[in-house]
């Protein structure tokens, strides 16, 4: 089953924002092999990291989806990003085409389908360990911690388009 890529024009019923090619691209740039894994293969890894990043990722997105029935969460108009110029009346931030989808969204994209050859993006998650004692050690774990995976690389690709640079904690403040 061919991947219905988003290219930035709204695509009906996209799954992705590369192509087969372009991931192998990517892999291929960064010594990362994909050899023993089909187009198929890569195609079902494309949605696995497609819903885990819908999932992980909506409601922390800046600006807004470019329209209420598209299936990803780019296109995405109103995304300004740090300002980029600084002129002799102040600065100004960069505002993202509302018709394309950034690389770094399309990288983190890529990087993730890498991790869920070997890994479950979002695995089932039952109560951590409080502490663990071997011999004479114990270590004592923050039961509020996250017991989520975080993907640092994904993180980092996304920094730039998340409210509050990636902060969870951040909300977002709408002017009524």
């Amino acid at each position: 089953m061919t991947l219905t890529v988003e290219d930035g024009s709204v695509v009906t019923g996209a799954e992705f924002y590369v192509t087969v090619a372009q991931f192998k691209t990517y892999c291929d740039n960064r010594g990362i092999s994909y050899a023993a894994t089909t187009d198929t293969q890569i195609e079902q890894n494309a949605r696995k990291a497609f819903d885990y990043m819908l999932q992980r990722y909506r409601g922390a997105w800046k600006g807004y989806r470019k329209d209420a029935l598209q299936a990803g969460d780019w296109p995405r108009a109103f995304v300004y990003l740090e300002p980029v110029m600084i002129g002799l009346i102040g600065s100004y931030p960069y505002l993202v085409p509302d018709d394309s989808i950034p690389f770094e969204v399309r990288n983190a994209q890529c990087e993730l389908m890498v991790r869920v050859v070997s890994d479950d993006l979002m695995p089932d998650l039952g109560q951590k360990e409080s502490s663990v004692t071997v011999g004479p050690i114990s270590v004592t774990y923050n039961p509020n911690a996250p017991a989520d995976a975080k993907y640092g690389v994904v993180d980092g690709y996304l920094k730039s388009y998340l409210i509050g640079g990636g902060n969870s904690a951040a909300s977002r403040v709408i002017r009524v």
